[in-house]
């Protein structure tokens, strides 16, 4: 980074990036309900099956929420925020490399992080 103290980063770039991650989580979401809806055919459904399906909206509506809150936020934000610290408390390998804005470790195809 060109001599840039890499411990520091513009809060505006974090916002962008959380931003960015809530959009991914996201749409994983819309893919699992996808996936439940077309095999909802083949189960039968219940009341509290349906209850739960209403809670994954639910949830998917209020990150594309967060997502558009953090994402107003990056206009105004100013100043740094201690990323290293930050950081620290990531446990997902491919999530804290975006977060810091380097690139995500490579992965085979369907590879999962355990942790």
């Amino acid at each position: 980074m060109g001599g840039q103290d890499t411990t520091k980063a513009q809060l505006g770039d974090v916002h962008r990036r959380i931003s960015e991650e809530i959009e991914r989580l996201r749409v994983m979401g819309l893919d699992i309900e996808t996936s439940l809806l077309r095999s909802a055919d083949d189960w039968s459904i219940d009341e509290s099956h349906v209850r739960e399906l209403q809670q994954l909206d639910s949830l998917l509506q209020h990150l594309a929420a967060l997502r558009d809150f953090v994402a107003s936020l990056v206009p105004n934000a100013a100043g740094q925020v201690d990323l290293v610290a930050a950081l620290r408390r990531v446990p997902l390998e491919a999530l804290r490399a975006r977060l810091a804005g380097t690139p995500a470790p490579s992965r085979g195809a369907g590879g999962v992080e355990l942790f």
